[in-house]
């Protein structure tokens, strides 16, 4: 009910900008809180536009200056966007700096997301130059040098760099309709619908590993509860192909018929009140 009226209302909306030859554009989150409000992402685009191609901002980066590891979690969130977009899509991705000033997002970084945006397929790219609470482009004139520096730099990416390449690696698997099927621990609490789906991306990039957050042909990831999120059929190509699973999605799949795949007939989660540490064995005869 509440994803219709949304909708309705958006669609409405549509139909007055589109008279005066404008269009309305949709800023996003990340995806397992839209998930969890239950988002049907191809209603929400035919909502949005009907004479022209939607707009997109979709959510990119933190907004001031983060570590490596983030980097890695910027990259999936972007690519996790784009596979929900239609293939006809303006998509300028956030770049934001809040609050403003040198000390809370370097030159440095900003650049870098700037260009990492393109390298991962952007029309536009929507940039916050100056602060809503009043400051003017003379209160920090560098900013503008700065861009304009750039520019040149994110108009030869935006060509080498077009919106029909895709991105290639291990897959990481992940349904925008998670919070419709995931089996939560308590069933009281909104938040235990909004399961994250990223944890292989941070293992997997941080190891040097490519990766892609749609399926891929050859080799796929499950980390925890995503396990619920894939239809039968879907997780017996992968399992036919290769799949990597964590300890959760192992004990899911188990649950849900899929031991004789994986060759596992039972098993239990063990706690330090079992033991104090594991170390993982290979049981191959034909490894050193």
């Amino acid at each position: 009910m509440w994803d219709e009226t949304q909708t309705s209302l958006i669609a409405s909306w549509r139909d007055i900008v589109e008279e005066y030859d404008s269009r309305l554009g949709l800023m996003s989150s990340t995806m397992e809180f839209h998930s969890a409000e239950g988002r049907n992402w191809s209603s929400w685009w035919q909502a949005l536009a009907s004479k022209e191609e939607p707009a997109h901002r979709p959510h990119f980066w933190d907004y001031g200056d983060t570590t490596g590891p983030s980097l890695i979690n910027s990259i999936a969130v972007l690519q996790q966007n784009r596979s929900i977009q239609p293939e006809k899509i303006e998509s300028g991705p956030e770049i934001e700096c809040f609050p403003y000033g040198r000390w809370n997002k370097s030159f440095r970084q900003i650049g870098a997301q700037m260009a990492l945006a393109h390298i991962l397929g952007s029309t536009s790219l929507n940039i916050s130059l100056y602060d809503f609470m009043g400051n003017y482009p003379d209160d920090e004139p560098e900013r503008a040098v700065f861009l304009n520096m750039w520019k040149p730099v994110c108009d030869w990416l935006a060509d080498e760099f077009p919106m029909s390449l895709i991105s290639l690696g291990i897959g990481l698997s992940w349904s925008p309709d998670l919070a419709k099927k995931i089996h939560t621990d308590s069933g009281g609490n909104w938040h235990e619908l909004v399961y994250q789906g990223r944890g292989w991306a941070r293992w997997l990039g941080a190891a040097g590993f490519a990766f892609s957050m749609t399926p891929s042909p050859l080799v796929n990831a499950i980390g925890g509860k995503n396990a619920w999120g894939f239809a039968d059929a879907e997780l017996e190509e992968w399992l036919h192909h290769g799949l990597m699973l964590d300890g959760v999605a192992a004990s899911i799949l188990l649950e849900r018929g899929f031991g004789e795949f994986l060759g596992i007939t039972g098993g239990r989660f063990i706690t330090q009140d079992d033991c104090a540490y594991a170390v993982e064995q290979t049981l191959r005869s034909d490894s050193d």
